[in-house]
């Protein structure tokens, strides 16, 4: 994408995600058989969803996500172990994903999806060398040191970013409290 202009890329990343919202939704919808004559009904639900739909208007990898978990529980499912944890591997886009799934399989022993894990991460690092040594240097200097929350809360869409836009503090117990009062009333609806 960084070979095209700004917004061809743009434009073409979006295509990209609700492919893959559409492809995760009739993947699904084709392992259920109840489901196969709702597959329109869901994907058009799905776009409805403001979560999604926000997704797919500011340019997030959420649904390339979502195509990545379900293709590996439809590989589970399917006893598919090394393609299930080949496919969850490319979730390294986005590490925190891994770590519990990682450790999970880890405890029950399942070494054949961790073998698929393994080998995607390694033909991963392989190709991000290709991109040069100092883009992989400074990928990992910048998850070493992100943005401080203040610089992040306006983009944050949670009770705590809420309750700091709306006090315009950015710590205290009036922020701690909102939130806490927000989360609880979130939790009793």
């Amino acid at each position: 994408l960084s070979l095209l202009d700004y917004r061809t890329a743009a434009h073409l990343w979006a295509v990209l995600g609700v492919a893959a919202l559409v492809a995760s939704v009739v993947l699904l919808g084709r392992s259920d058989d109840r489901l196969r004559p709702w597959l329109g009904w869901l994907v058009a639900l799905c776009v409805f969803y403001t979560p999604v739909a926000e997704t797919l208007v500011s340019g997030q990898k959420g649904t390339l996500l979502l195509l990545l978990f379900t293709g590996t529980y439809l590989l589970l499912t399917r006893g598919r172990l090394f393609l299930a944890g080949a496919t969850f591997g490319c979730v390294a886009l986005k590490p925190q994903l891994l770590l519990i799934v990682a450790l999970v399989m880890f405890v029950k022993r399942e070494w054949r999806f961790l073998a698929g894990m393994a080998a995607t991460g390694i033909l991963l690092g392989a190709l991000s060398l290709l991109v040069g040594w100092d883009a992989c240097t400074g990928w990992l200097a910048s998850i070493a040191d992100p943005f401080p929350q203040a610089k992040l809360v306006g983009r944050s869409h949670s009770w705590l970013g809420f309750a700091q836009l709306l006090t315009g503090e950015e710590r205290g117990p009036l922020v701690l409290g909102l939130t806490a009062a927000l989360i609880m009333a979130t939790g009793a609806m």
